[in-house]
């Protein structure tokens, strides 16, 4: 496609903007859901058909941590912090208004760069060289925002429970008390009856008591360990198949410099360094052994948004895990993050 070509989409698009407007003016208005603004055009061309579909920008996947569904992408663009690492590492905010070589929006459609992922849209063809300007020539207007009502989502993030450590109580204390009282009373009687003057009744009471306390706690019992919580399963039902997939944390893609295929996932987890900057500087590692607040995997699988310092929730798509996987994986780490 030229740039003649290219200039006369824009100038077509200037048209309907401006048929829009004298409509306007004549006390119609526009149709309803009908594209009014540069914004809209973009939302109905190309971010409902090719970005906010199947298992990417949608409210159910939310890929990256970003919603293109109509009516909250632009909230989601505007001014919002990228949740790749590289970008947010280097300051960059996915649209930046009247500054498109700043914009990762712009950069992850045409060029990514070394950390920033791949091209979008990830499956299917790149974006013709026309949307890329509509692109371009909407974030250098200064991005303004849509014309069509946008409507009010109630909140859908519900809190993944913890798992919580109890310890069995200690034995009860015993204690054991023996009452043994002892009367004895002989009285001495005469032949006539008649008790001598220095015979006395003897009464003798003898109480003895003993009390024995014991507290004991012996540790015999032998944890049981949940087959399920080992890392074999692990890896076999959570890292192979959600996380190691292409683009992600494959042996190719290797997003953020972490390998989770097979033979790779425990040495790149356990003890490692995570490629989160932030993460790095309070001391984290990917995998702690024994403890979940210093274990980044932990943070990342229980997110519920976009975190400023830790990033994306994960995995990117399929949603967050159920919380019978987060529990697997924290009763893993408190156990040391063995290799079994």
């Amino acid at each position: 496609m030229t740039i003649h070509s290219v200039n006369r989409r824009a100038a077509g698009l200037l048209a309907v903007l401006m048929t829009g407007a004298i409509a306007g003016c004549a006390g119609n208005g526009p149709p309803v859901d009908q594209p009014t603004s540069a914004f809209d055009v973009l939302q109905q061309t190309i971010f409902d058909t090719r970005c906010a579909t199947g298992g990417c920008h949608t409210s159910a996947a939310d890929a990256g941590g970003l919603i293109l569904d109509s009516g909250r992408s632009y909230g989601n663009l505007v001014g919002a912090a990228s949740a790749n690492e590289a970008a947010f590492s280097a300051g960059l905010q996915r649209v930046v208004p009247f500054n498109p070589d700043s914009s990762f929006l712009l950069i992850k459609v045409t060029t990514p760069g070394a950390g920033q992922g791949t091209r979008m849209p990830r499956d299917g063809a790149a974006l013709s060289p026309s949307d890329i300007e509509l692109i371009r020539s909407w974030i250098a207007s200064g991005a303004p925002g849509s014309t069509v009502p946008t409507p009010t989502l109630p909140p859908s993030a519900t809190p993944i429970p913890q798992p919580t450590a109890t310890e069995p109580p200690l034995p009860a204390s015993t204690a054991t008390i023996t009452l043994t009282p002892t009367v004895t009373s002989t009285p001495t009687q005469t032949s006539t009856g008649t008790l001598p003057p220095t015979s006395t009744p003897t009464r003798t009471a003898t109480v003895t008591a003993s009390s024995t306390a014991t507290s004991s706690a012996t540790a015999t019992a032998t944890p049981t360990i949940d087959p399920a919580s080992t890392f074999t399963r692990l890896e076999q039902d959570l890292f192979a198949p959600t996380c190691a997939t292409a683009f992600c944390h494959d042996a190719l893609t290797q997003a953020n410099g972490l390998n989770l295929e097979p033979d790779a996932a425990y040495a790149a987890l356990v003890g490692a360094t995570p490629g989160n900057g932030i993460a790095a500087e309070r001391g984290w590692l990917r995998v702690d052994p024994g403890k979940l607040d210093t274990s980044y995997l932990y943070f990342k699988l229980t997110l519920l948004a976009f975190d400023r310092d830790l990033g994306s929730p994960m995995p990117l798509v399929g949603g967050p895990l159920s919380a019978d996987k987060i529990t697997r994986v924290s009763e893993w780490i408190l156990r040391g993050a063995p290799n079994d």
